[in-house]
């Protein structure tokens, strides 16, 4: 079954995708007949959310923006906690990832999977 979309739904509504939006969220004008279409269409077409993109969303309407970056983990395995960072491939890995990472707006935290605090 294919992903259906907010802008599916508010062509089968004859409405905005804003509306469509604020309806989901129950947020705005939007009249309570309105409403009531658009969460049947929704339901009945099995839409559902994205979360990564509603996080992304909820956080870009906020009146105070997180300054929190997102956080990739990169694991490592080697006997001790710092052995990669004597292999040149693992090094240039490393800093081609955080390179892009920031690009992205994203940060790179280091796991040493061998850490015995660590656990599954």
């Amino acid at each position: 079954m294919d992903q259906v979309s907010m802008a599916t739904i508010a062509d089968r509504a004859g409405v905005s995708v804003m509306t469509v939006s604020r309806a989901l969220r129950n947020v705005g004008r939007v009249s309570s007949k309105t409403r009531a279409r658009i969460l049947e269409l929704a339901d009945a077409s099995g839409y559902r959310p994205n979360p990564l993109v509603s996080a992304l969303m909820a956080q870009r309407r906020s009146a105070h923006p997180s300054a929190k970056r997102e956080v990739i983990a990169f694991l490592t395995s080697d006997l001790t906690p710092d052995g990669w960072k004597n292999t040149f491939t693992a090094s240039e890995f490393s800093k081609g990832a955080q390179e892009q990472a920031a690009k992205l707006g994203f940060e790179i935290a280091f796991f040493w999977t061998r850490d015995p605090k660590m656990s599954g």
